[in-house]
């Protein structure tokens, strides 16, 4: 008669704390708060004003910020490509720094997170001219988006695609600085890994 009533309670209690068990282990499949470290390799492109065609290159770049909770990220990060020039064989600089806000999307229960983004921009362009560096640089504003799949809780691939609307506003040569009013669009498509300290569990 013991060992029934052991039995059924022990039947009892795995009936109500087994699914919450499992619930709860089956749910955190992925962590967007605390510190974030991000790394990438990128394709970026540029399409300036009154041009058709994009010059493009290869690059990489960084990012680090902080999760405040599942949802919001923010972040800086700086991005570098080497620009092929279109038209003669030479090549330039392209660097952005980003500083903003990154939303994730699905919650902690998914692997598959999507997310969305915005950022102010710092953006300059150099090359070497004679030995002596020319220098454009400006502001704008990025917005962009892409997923990331969490291989383990903490750690993601992350397959993105930045847009920056550029506004280049000063020229730098030789130590002579002066305005000027230029406008672009560049893209940047990024395969990395992103990774978050959590705090949540």
């Amino acid at each position: 008669m013991r060992r029934r009533s052991t039995g059924a309670l022990l039947a009892a209690v795995l009936s109500l704390t087994l699914p919450s068990l499992l619930q709860a282990q089956a749910i955190w499949r992925s962590e967007t708060t605390g510190l974030f470290v991000s790394g990438h390799g990128a394709r970026g492109a540029i399409v300036f004003e009154n041009q058709t065609d994009n010059e493009n290159g290869w690059g990489g770049g960084v990012a680090a910020g902080w999760g405040i909770s599942q949802l919001v990220t923010v972040y800086a990060g700086v991005s570098g490509a080497t620009i092929g020039l279109a038209s003669v064989s030479d090549s330039y600089a392209l660097v952005h720094v980003d500083v903003g806000a990154r939303f994730n999307f699905a919650g902690p229960g998914s692997r598959f997170r999507p997310y969305a983004n915005a950022a102010l921009a710092g953006v300059a362009a150099g090359t070497d001219i004679g030995g002596d560096l020319f220098t454009i640089s400006g502001g704008g504003l990025t917005l962009g988006g892409g997923i990331a799949y969490f291989l383990a809780k903490e750690v993601a691939l992350d397959l993105g695609l930045q847009w920056t609307f550029d506004s280049f506003t000063e020229a730098e040569f030789r130590g002579a600085k002066t305005d000027i009013d230029l406008t672009a669009t560049s893209a940047r498509l990024s395969l990395g890994v992103s990774w978050w300290k959590g705090v949540g569990r």
